[in-house]
């Protein structure tokens, strides 16, 4: 008759940690779940729905219409010249990035450096270290 009281008391025990564990867990993600929507300023809802942005979800008929009035007030010319004109500026962007990079490459250098030490039982060790520097001057400095 002990043995089956023992049995019940670990049975209930077990079955209270179970509870607790799942009790806590939830009380996490929704811990969690609320940090996050503070953090990405929407809603818990709009996080649960995928809609991490903070903004609705548009229809493509309501991107027609705000793609005519966009063409109206610019014009389609003027859209296409901004396309190209961006297209202009990201070439040249890229040229000066590499001119720079050609421009700076020599100054970049990497750093080595091994000594020998002895360790606590008498061995002769070598240590090594590795790492890149900038050279500013021309004195090397």
């Amino acid at each position: 008759m002990s043995e089956n009281n023992g049995f019940k008391s670990f049975f209930i025990r077990g079955l209270i940690i179970i509870m607790t564990a799942i009790v806590f867990l939830f009380m996490g993600g929704a811990l969690t779940l609320g940090i996050l929507s503070v953090i990405n300023k929407v809603s818990p809802s709009d996080l649960l729905k995928g809609n991490i942005t903070g903004e609705e979800q548009v229809t493509p008929e309501q991107k027609t219409q705000e793609d005519e009035l966009v063409e109206e007030e610019a014009g389609a010319a003027g859209l296409d010249e901004k396309r190209e004109g961006r297209e202009l500026l990201l070439e040249e962007f890229d040229k000066a990035i590499n001119e720079v990079v050609e421009g700076i490459t020599p100054s970049v250098v990497n750093i080595r450096v091994t000594i020998k030490v002895q360790d606590i039982f008498g061995q002769i060790q070598e240590e090594e270290g590795i790492g890149s520097g900038v050279i500013y001057t021309e004195d090397g400095y």
